[in-house]
């Protein structure tokens, strides 16, 4: 995967997850979100199916958090 590509798979993944570090939720409510995200399965812009992986977004949630405080 050349540069570009992987770019581009990277400003789709933000875009997905940004609803939830965009604003503050409260607990109950970035999990009800982070749920709705990944019950869908998504067109990468390589055009692969992709079902994200709630575990992997929780992860990198906590460590922005982390980061942010």
């Amino acid at each position: 995967m050349d540069e570009q590509a992987r770019q581009q798979e990277a400003n789709f993944r933000y875009g997905l997850i940004a609803p939830l570090v965009s604003r503050k939720l409260d607990p109950g409510e970035q999990m009800a979100l982070m749920r709705e995200i990944v019950s869908h399965e998504y067109e990468t812009p390589s055009g692969n199916a992709d079902n994200l992986m709630l575990q992997d977004h929780q992860h990198f949630l906590f460590s922005l958090q982390q980061s942010n405080e």
